[in-house]
């Protein structure tokens, strides 16, 4: 479950910072997360102003994978395949994406922090 996290988490801070910030390194990137004995949250938000009242992300349908060569597309789908349930709220142009769990934990956990001049993260979107 691990390297699926990863995936895409790594997929939404990659749309974060290219789509949502437009690659500006000035701007930033917040993600809260947050565990419960069973369920984990993350929240991302950045500091763009993207339209994205064309992306139908709250009832996002993979059967139509778009193709390899695709620019665009494969990365909603990956949050879908990955997380339990992926919100975009308009209003606050805030992605939240949940993911049960299994195996209880017994810590609760909330932290809060801004990502800025990751040079990974900035360099993982020049590269699509």
């Amino acid at each position: 479950m691990r390297d699926d996290l990863r995936l895409g988490l790594q997929e939404a801070l990659v749309n974060a910072v290219s789509h949502g910030n437009s690659l500006d390194p000035g701007k930033t990137v917040c993600v809260q997360f947050s565990a419960t004995r069973n369920t984990l949250l993350w929240v991302i938000s950045d500091q763009g102003f993207m339209d994205v009242s064309q992306f139908k992300i709250n009832n996002i349908d993979c059967n139509d994978f778009p193709p390899q060569d695709s620019e665009n597309g494969r990365g909603l789908c990956i949050l879908a395949k990955v997380f339990d349930k992926v919100c975009w709220d308009c209003n606050t142009g805030q992605l939240t994406l949940y993911k049960k769990i299994s195996k209880p934990s017994a810590n609760f956990r909330t932290s809060r922090f801004f990502l800025s001049g990751l040079d990974h993260v900035l360099d993982m979107a020049v590269a699509r």
